[in-house]
């Protein structure tokens, strides 16, 4: 079973989509949705003995609101996703996922390959590996095995820490996903400058020396 980790700001039309199907895969056990919008008016399709809302008084932006998602999360196995990608016959998917789950401590999104294959394809990354694109919009993971995210780091490197972290990792390609990349971002104004902090040489540095070891 696994509990679905999933951070808002209520930007993407997707998630609205994506929790109608959410709520019928027998493989998740919960939804923990992270609210980082108190003043949004919760759909009343949002109500569902698999959901719990955790509603915060401010944004605190995605990465904490992982580390906060792990945290409550109620089994072993975890899913962390974006609000802004849809994943057609995830029930499926996570079938086949299940049957290779002692292989890996972490699987990350393989965006160059998904929509452009008719099956679900899961394969080891080669070492050393950097990061592949878009990883972090779906990864799949073990709660004992999350790293949790300095709480100063808020929005960029949490998929990386993960993956710099994690020896025995893969990508998860499937046949059919839409995605609004960055949807959130994009909209919201108060990201921009927690994003150029992000983006300043010494903490690219402070990021690596204490994460980054390529492995």
């Amino acid at each position: 079973m696994f509990s679905l980790i999933i951070p808002t700001m209520w930007k993407s039309t997707l998630f609205h989509k994506s929790i109608m199907e959410y709520k019928k895969i027998s493989k998740i056990s919960e939804i923990i949705i992270i609210n980082n919008d108190p003043t949004y008016k919760v759909p009343t399709y949002f109500k569902h003995n698999k959901i719990r809302i955790l509603t915060q008084k401010e944004n605190i932006f995605v990465n904490p609101a992982w580390n906060l998602g792990v945290l409550e999360a109620k089994n072993e196995n975890l899913i962390i996703a974006n609000d802004d990608i849809q994943i057609a016959k995830l029930n499926w998917v996570l079938g086949v996922v299940e049957k290779h789950l002692k292989k890996y401590d972490l699987l990350g999104f393989d965006i160059s390959k998904t929509n452009k294959t008719n099956l679900v394809e899961i394969k080891p990354l080669p070492k050393p590996s950097r990061r592949p694109h878009a990883f972090g919009v779906f990864m799949i993971t073990k709660k004992s095995k999350y790293v949790k995210i300095p709480d100063e780091i808020k929005i960029w490197y949490g998929d990386d820490i993960q993956f710099y972290t994690n020896k025995r990792r893969g990508i998860l390609a499937v046949p059919s996903a839409t995605i609004e990349m960055s949807k959130t971002t994009k909209s919201i104004s108060n990201t921009k400058k927690i994003i150029k902090t992000e983006d300043r040489p010494n903490f690219k540095k402070y990021i690596k020396e204490k994460f980054l070891t390529l492995n």
